[in-house]
Parts: C-alpha cells; sequence; structure tokens
C-alpha cells in the first residue's frame, strides 16, 4: 500500500500498544490487514524477547492454581527484566489464567502451551505473550512449568508465597488415600510446611545411601572421644541421625511448622483419622523464582 490510513494505525495501535512507527511498517507488510500486522507485531516481540536470554532467571514470580476438586494443580514461572512489569493489572491476570489454564490442561511441552487457548475469541496463551511484551515493552518469557495431577482417591494442594496466587515461591503436595476434608486440609498443611522448610526428601528411605554414609561418618568422627567411656558410638550415631539429620532433611520427620512439639507425621496420623482412611504423601514441587532450574521436587510414592 502506498498510504496507511491514520484511523489504521491508530487502530491497531489500540490493539497492540505498538507505536506509530511500528504499526504503519507492520501494516505496510501486510498489505493493510490489520489482523495480519497484529500478528506481525506479537511475533515480532516474542522473536526479540528470546533474543535476550539475560531475563531468564533474574526476575521473575510463580503463579499456582488449584482445581476447586483438588483433581490437579499448577505451577509456573515467568521471567522479565524489571519487577516493574508485576504492578501491571494486564500481566498478573495473564500469568494467573496460564496457571489456571495448565491446571485444567495437561501440556508436555512448552511449544504445547504456547498454542493453548486462554479465556478470550481466538486468544492463544502465544498471542496474549505477544500483547503483552508489546504493550510493556519488556522483554519476558515463561521460564518452566509443572502440572500435578491427583490419583484417585486423593487430592492436590498449591500455596503461593506472595500476594494471592502470584508470588516469588509456589508449591505442590499431592497427598492419596481420601478425597475428604481432612485430605485437603493435610495437602494445604504440606505446601505451607514445604515452602517454609523445604526438605530435600519425603521419606528416610528417599535419603540415598552414600548421603547417609556420610552423614554418619561425621557425626562418628565428631563423637570418637565418647568411645570407651561406656556409650557406643553407633547407637550414638544413630540417635543422632534421627535427632538432627532426619529432623531437618525429611519430610515426615520435621517438626510441624504450626505446632513445633509434633512432626508431620504426627500430622499424617491425625489427618488419616480424621478422614477415616489410612493418607500418604505422594509427592511434592517447589519453584523459587530465579533460583536454579533443578527445583525441589520428591519422587513420587
Amino acid at each position: 500500500m502506498s498510504r496507511i490510513p491514520p484511523d489504521l494505525i491508530k487502530e491497531l495501535r489500540r490493539l497492540t500498544g505498538a507505536s506509530v512507527v511500528d504499526c504503519r511498517r507492520a501494516l505496510e507488510a501486510s498489505a493493510g490487514d490489520l489482523h495480519k500486522a497484529a500478528s506481525l507485531l506479537r511475533l515480532q516481540a516474542l522473536t526479540t524477547a528470546s533474543r535476550q536470554p539475560r531475563i531468564m532467571g533474574s526476575n521473575g514470580v510463580v503463579a499456582v492454581h488449584a482445581l476447586e476438586d483438588g483433581s490437579a494443580g499448577s505451577l509456573v514461572e515467568i521471567s522479565f527484566e524489571t519487577r516493574r512489569v508485576v504492578r501491571g493489572e494486564r500481566f498478573r491476570q495473564f500469568v494467573l489464567a496460564l496457571a489456571r489454564q495448565i491446571a485444567r490442561s495437561p501440556v508436555n511441552s512448552l511449544e504445547e502451551l504456547l498454542e493453548a487457548p486462554l479465556p478470550g475469541p481466538g486468544t492463544r496463551v502465544l498471542d496474549a505473550l505477544g500483547d503483552l511484551i508489546l504493550r510493556s515493552g519488556e522483554a519476558f518469557g515463561i521460564r518452566r512449568f509443572h502440572r500435578m495431577e491427583a490419583r484417585l482417591p486423593g487430592v492436590v494442594a498449591a500455596y503461593s508465597h506472595g500476594s494471592g496466587s502470584l508470588g516469588r515461591l509456589g508449591t505442590l503436595v499431592e497427598v492419596s488415600g481420601s478425597q475428604a476434608l481432612a485430605a485437603r486440609r493435610l495437602a494445604r498443611e504440606l505446601t505451607l510446611q514445604v515452602s517454609f522448610h523445604r526438605p530435600p526428601y519425603l521419606y528416610r528411605q528417599d535419603v540415598p545411601e552414600p548421603r547417609l554414609a556420610f552423614e554418619r561418618e561425621a557425626i562418628l568422627r565428631r563423637f570418637e572421644r565418647d568411645v570407651g567411656r561406656g556409650s557406643s558410638p553407633d547407637a550414638l550415631a544413630d540417635e543422632i541421625m534421627s535427632n538432627s539429620f532426619f529432623r531437618t532433611a525429611v519430610l515426615l520427620d520435621q517438626p510441624w511448622v504450626r505446632e513445633t512439639s509434633r512432626t508431620v507425621a504426627d500430622l499424617v496420623e491425625e489427618c488419616s483419622a480424621e478422614a477415616g482412611a489410612p493418607l500418604r504423601v505422594r509427592r511434592y514441587v517447589l519453584f523459587e523464582a530465579g533460583a536454579p532450574l533443578e527445583e525441589v521436587v520428591s519422587p513420587d510414592h
């Protein structure tokens, strides 16, 4: 087209938030087709963002969502350049909608997620992300995500350490054995426990043998002076492992965050009695914004 009508440029700016110059160029490249021009601008924004790897992991937020029936939950981390973008309501709504979409519909890769639908006529995750990048003028992207589905009978709970369902840290926990209120209560309590204490292991049997041997050897060396004084160093090491290492590193052995005179195992027993069925903690996942990608993930039990 030789001349782009000003009204068309104005409408494209309203739709995308792009500059006048970028809107004019996009309309010229798309022969005046408004929708093609908008798609072109989104693609350019996403391409520019993908060329800025420094943003990935520098700043970020984690959104969480658990379905109302407890059948599934999700975590998603979004990385960005500056924290200014977090204050925008449009950004917050996008991230929360993304977490809901992941919880509702299984996706196996980032490519599948970008093609997934979001609320709104014909809106994909890819389109919404491109619009946000255009409007904010910042590069940001989806760093990682995780979906957890409960095996029946069981429930999944989610927790965000922040404002609402959006913060710097998010946790998912699955509890099996019942879908009663007591099972939901246990799952919710454990999301808080994992977020505050971040145990590397769920059960004692999850601790690798080399780690056990290392901790035990360290204890024996520390208490060598007790040998010959009527104390058995092996028995002493076992006692210290139970009272120190396991209470720190193993979720079920940790003091319950709300009542430190009791352990998490005591809480599981209490909730099992309330549910009328034995409850079992199956797994948990923790994301912390900006942390290494090796998130805290327990084995699946």
